[in-house]
C-alpha cells in the first residue's frame, strides 16, 4: 500500500510541476497570470488528476480565471500528453483551492489590524 502510495504523491508532483510550467510558458491567457498551482491529487488508477488553484484576485477575477482554464484544459492536456510517460494521460479538471484563499483572507485581516484598520 505504501508503494502505491508514493507511486501516487510522485505522479502528482509530477503533474504539478508540468501543468505549472506548461501554464506558464506555453499558454498566454492574461487572465492566468496571477494563479499557483498549489496541489494535484491523482486517481488511484491515475485517469484523473484533480489540479488545485490558488487565484489571487476578488471574485469576478476568480470566476474568469476559472473560465479561462476551463478554455485551456484541452490544450493543457494536450501538451502533458506529450511530456508525461504515462500509458494514459490524466484528464485533468482545475479546482480553486480555497484554503490558500482563505488564508489570504487571514492575512489580509491581520495585516488591517497591525495597521489599526477596521473593516473586514
Amino acid at each position: 500500500m505504501e508503494k502505491v502510495s508514493r507511486r501516487l504523491k510522485r505522479v502528482a508532483s509530477l503533474l504539478q510541476h508540468l501543468v505549472g510550467e506548461i501554464l506558464e510558458q506555453e499558454i498566454n491567457d492574461p487572465r492566468l497570470a496571477m494563479t499557483t498551482i498549489t496541489s494535484v491529487k491523482v486517481s488511484s488508477d491515475l485517469r484523473h488528476a484533480a489540479v488545485y488553484v490558488s487565484i489571487f484576485g476578488d471574485d469576478s477575477e476568480r470566476e474568469k480565471t476559472m473560465q479561462a482554464l476551463e478554455q485551456v484544459r484541452p490544450k493543457v492536456a494536450a501538451l502533458l500528453g506529450e511530456r508525461v510517460g504515462m500509458r494514459y494521460t490524466p484528464r485533468i479538471c482545475f479546482r480553486r483551492d480555497k484554503g490558500a484563499e482563505r488564508s489570504y483572507r487571514v492575512m489580509e485581516i491581520i495585516d488591517r489590524l497591525n495597521r489599526g484598520e477596521k473593516g473586514g
